[in-house]
């Protein structure tokens, strides 16, 4: 009698869905990181209806892709749906994740607790996090947390506790040296970050921008230009607070530029009030003859807290809600035709919006079948003649 090896307790079937559900997540991990936000949420969404489709299939396996979706809702200003996303999935997280979903869904809750106010529940998130990444010896998990909580400290001018913190970190870079296996690169990354977040408030230095621009050299060259953004805002700061406005101006208008692109929104939004003074000044145009922060001045009004007795400064609505035969235009769409008309290409009505072109073709083509349109010629050219739209635009407030 043959004797065969017993696979019936995990079908060839169960383990392949598996490993599509992780590759899908590591390869939308890699996309926005690459700042390809589009793409990542498509293959993240992929990988959690294979999950929930999947008859057996535990949801832990897409872990990863719900923090990356918690992460790019964040980074797209949609706070309390980051929120709701991210807290609803922690437990697994804790319980099943991998240090990629724990490294990307604590802070990321962290600084939606800290934008409300809520300073000690993103303090809690935090060390919890710092326990988790100790128990499981994930020391990039830790050092992140070191960090977020670094962050929490200089906000509040706590600089001798930060100080104190600053130095575990740095003992805990010591420690790990260089091995990629146990996160060496990343915590000497964080070392560099913090250090610069205490010294703009308390003595700032060329050194800390040397370090922060090598750091963001890398990055880039690694093609991680996530990290490379984030670096950037830092780097920013910091060469403001050693008085090197042009320079922090040139590299703002360039971080805000691939920021445009793919819609970052909310990296700008916490980065610190030198920062957000010098997006103020850039949209008063306070840098005369620069046509870049002129294009750039639709996507600095969503980023910007609205000024008082200035209605409808932070974002463009459409006053209209259009019916048309094939179902009611959403305002998303209406606004979209009407930025048509306008003239506008794909990726200038993204910038307006704060959108990536690539969702702009996606409310595009849905408003061609509504409206019985083969381009966006045709579309607008019905739109005016049924009286849904004026032959110049319709008034956007």
């Amino acid at each position: 009698m043959s004797v065969g090896i017993a696979t019936a307790s995990v079908p060839p079937t169960h383990l392949q869905k598996i490993a599509t559900v992780l590759d899908l997540s590591l390869v939308a991990a890699v996309e926005m990181d690459q700042l390809r936000f589009s793409s990542s949420r498509v293959l993240a969404d992929d990988a959690i209806n294979l999950c929930e489709a999947g008859e057996g299939l535990a949801l832990s396996a897409a872990t990863l892709s719900g923090a990356i979706i918690g992460q790019l809702l964040y980074e797209e200003g949609s706070i309390d749906e980051a929120y709701g996303w991210l807290s609803q999935r922690l437990a697994q997280i804790r319980n099943s994740g991998s240090i990629e979903s724990a490294v990307r869904a604590y802070p990321t809750l962290a600084k939606i607790a800290a934008s409300r106010g809520e300073r000690d529940a993103a303090r809690l998130l935090l060390e919890e996090a710092e326990a988790l990444g100790w128990r499981h010896g994930w020391t990039r998990l830790v050092a992140a947390s070191l960090d977020g909580q670094i962050a929490l400290l200089v906000e509040r001018r706590a600089i001798r506790a930060a100080n104190i913190l600053l130095a575990r970190l740095a003992a805990l870079d010591h420690a790990n040296g260089s091995a990629p296996n146990r996160g060496g690169g990343w915590i000497s990354r964080y070392v560099v970050s913090a250090r610069a977040r205490v010294g703009v408030v308390s003595r700032a230095s060329v050194s800390d921008v040397s370090a922060l621009r090598q750091l963001h050299h890398e990055a880039v060259c690694r093609h991680d230009l996530y990290l490379a953004v984030q670096v950037s805002v830092r780097l920013i700061d910091a060469l403001l607070a050693i008085g090197e406005q042009q320079d922090a101006a040139c590299m703002l208008l360039r971080t805000l530029n691939l920021g445009a692109d793919v819609g970052l929104h909310q990296t700008f939004v916490d980065s610190g009030p030198r920062v957000g003074k010098l997006m103020r000044q850039i949209h008063r145009g306070d840098f005369p003859g620069n046509a870049e922060a002129r294009e750039l001045l639709p996507y600095l009004r969503r980023l910007l807290p609205r000024p008082r007795g200035v209605p409808g400064f932070h974002g463009v609505k459409a006053t209209c809600r259009l019916k048309v035969r094939g179902g009611t235009l959403s305002e998303r769409e209406c606004t979209i035709l009407i930025l048509m008309s306008q003239g506008m290409s794909n990726k200038q009505i993204a910038r307006r919006l704060c959108i990536t072109a690539e969702t702009v073709k996606s409310h595009a083509k849905k408003l061609f079948v509504k409206l019985a349109a083969k381009n966006r010629t045709e579309a607008v050219a019905r739109a005016t003649h049924q009286g849904l739209i004026q032959a110049s635009g319709a008034k956007l407030e």
